[in-house]
């Protein structure tokens, strides 16, 4: 578990560099969707992890973390498109 709990992390990784580099393709509907998928199953491999570890630490903190890159992008996006 410990492996693919890395991996979700280096995923997350690779989702804050597209999104800081505001790359085209994280924000294709393609791209949201691995996001959304991504983030979900760092949730679900939480409940599944029962020891408490760091890995667990890094992908519960990390997974946050992308909940929180969501909300943020959904609130530039309205902002930016109630601007006249």
């Amino acid at each position: 578990m410990n492996q693919v709990a890395l991996l979700l992390v280096v995923f997350h990784s690779i989702i804050l560099f597209l999104w800081v580099k505001n790359s085209s393709i994280l924000f294709s509907s393609w791209g949201i969707g691995v996001w959304l998928v991504v983030t979900i199953a760092g949730f679900v491999l939480l409940k599944v992890i029962t020891k408490v570890n760091i890995m667990r630490k890094l992908l519960l903190v990390s997974s946050w973390f992308m909940v929180f890159l969501l909300l943020l992008t959904i609130a530039i996006e309205f902002i930016t498109s109630s601007m006249p």
